[in-house]
């Protein structure tokens, strides 16, 4: 578990990226932590509205809605605002 705390806050360091409330971590980094499998290359985070919003408005070249799916893409961190499973 410590080492992926310690992944998630070094990128999330790096990009400077900073929440109102706490992410929620979602994909196959909790699939790792939970030891169901090994995670892919990409953190996934589902925030709130407010920190969804200040992301797609700071960065709309890299903001996707596909199939209902709205995220903000900062390789290798994700910031879904909504996931449609």
């Amino acid at each position: 578990m410590e080492t992926i705390n310690n992944l998630i806050k070094n990128e999330i360091d790096k990009k400077s990226l900073s929440f109102m409330k706490k992410p929620i971590l979602f994909g196959g980094l909790a699939m790792e932590y939970y030891e169901i499998r090994k995670s892919g290359n990409d953190i996934d985070l589902i925030v709130c509205d407010e920190d969804y919003e200040k992301y797609a408005k700071q960065y709309p070249n890299e903001t996707f809605d596909i199939w209902g799916d709205r995220w903000v893409f900062f390789k290798p961190i994700e910031i879904y605002r909504v996931m449609y499973i």
